[in-house]
């Protein structure tokens, strides 16, 4: 199984299954606030945009890129891709909700904010094809944990924000 950052989409349930989503997060784009050209909908044109290969925020914007004029550039790791935002290379770049706090601790006076969220994401255990059972029990184990608060802590301690509602299918 595969417990991670694993967003939940109907191209990766025709290879996997999903349990019922057990944590939420975003697709975002980040840049400095002083940044200016982002409106919280979208790029401006000619934007120099950052992300990891693959990544969501990749898939979420290369079908755009042409027609809005964006300067995609697709980097090996979101680690490599950030340094190019610290650094200069590009103007924003595409990563996670919270993000941004990491880069605010470790490269202060930039104040790095969240531009534009490209779309939320929902997070499930994946499995493979066919473990009915199990995907039976992780749905419980899930369910549980969430109507226990034992998820919601979890998500306190470790996001500092509170366990979002979550799609259930």
């Amino acid at each position: 199984m595969v417990i991670a950052l694993f967003g939940i989409t109907p191209e990766r349930a025709l290879q996997i299954w999903f349990s019922i989503p057990y944590a939420t997060e975003a697709a975002v784009l980040v840049a400095p606030a002083k940044q200016r050209g982002q409106d919280r909908s979208t790029i401006s044109p000619g934007c120099a945009s950052g992300v990891p290969r693959g990544a969501m925020q990749d898939l979420i914007l290369t079908p755009q890129a042409a027609a809005k004029k964006i300067n995609l550039m697709r980097f090996d790791d979101e680690a490599t891709a950030l340094q190019a935002l610290i650094s200069g290379q590009i103007d924003v770049v595409g990563t996670g909700l919270l993000v941004n706090r990491t880069l605010n601790r470790n490269d202060p006076g930039k104040n790095y904010e969240v531009k534009i969220v490209l779309r939320p994401l929902h997070f499930g255990i994946g499995i493979r094809r066919g473990q009915t059972d199990l995907l039976q029990w992780l749905n419980t184990f899930v369910y549980t944990i969430k109507n226990n608060g034992e998820l919601d802590a979890i998500s306190r301690k470790w996001r500092q924000l509170p366990l979002e509602a979550m799609p259930v299918f």
